[in-house]
């Protein structure tokens, strides 16, 4: 339950960069319903890599954040979430 809180918490703050137009809720849905089609969950997991790249670059950082790197991370214990809640700290210390 709380991995499915903080999915829906960290696009939700990427909504730091004005041009994100992200729906935290679509995403979370898309993790956890779109699980049954596979393809959903992927792209989702993708892409908020990217909105926090597009998250540090908002806040005058280098964008370090790479969603390939998320991707690959899933199938390494699932550790993507420390991966990209690292690269949202940065941008939160900011």
């Amino acid at each position: 339950m709380y991995n499915l809180v903080w999915y829906y918490k960290i696009n939700n703050e990427t909504r730091i960069n004005p041009a994100s137009d992200v729906n935290p809720l679509v995403s979370l849905i898309a993790v956890t319903f779109g699980a049954f089609v596979v393809v959903p969950p992927f792209v989702s997991i993708y892409r908020t890599g990217q909105r926090i790249a597009d998250a540090q670059k908002a806040a005058g950082l280098p964008p370090t954040c790479n969603g390939v790197l998320g991707l690959l991370l899933i199938f390494v214990f699932g550790t993507f979430p420390l991966y990209y809640q690292s690269e949202m700290n940065k941008v939160a210390s900011r």
